[in-house]
Order: structure tokens, then sequence, then C-alpha cells
């Protein structure tokens, strides 16, 4: 499963992503 990353803040998207997958 690929997250949508967005241009603008790849990072950020990721960061959040991340969030909502226990790890």
């Amino acid at each position: 499963f690929m997250p949508i990353v967005v241009e603008s803040t790849p990072l950020a998207d990721f960061e959040n992503w991340s969030s909502l997958i226990p790890s």
C-alpha cells in the first residue's frame, strides 16, 4: 500500500500516513 504523496509536502504526507499505522 502506497500513500498519496503530495507534490508540495511529501514529508508531511508521509508523517501523517505513518501516524495512521500503529507500529
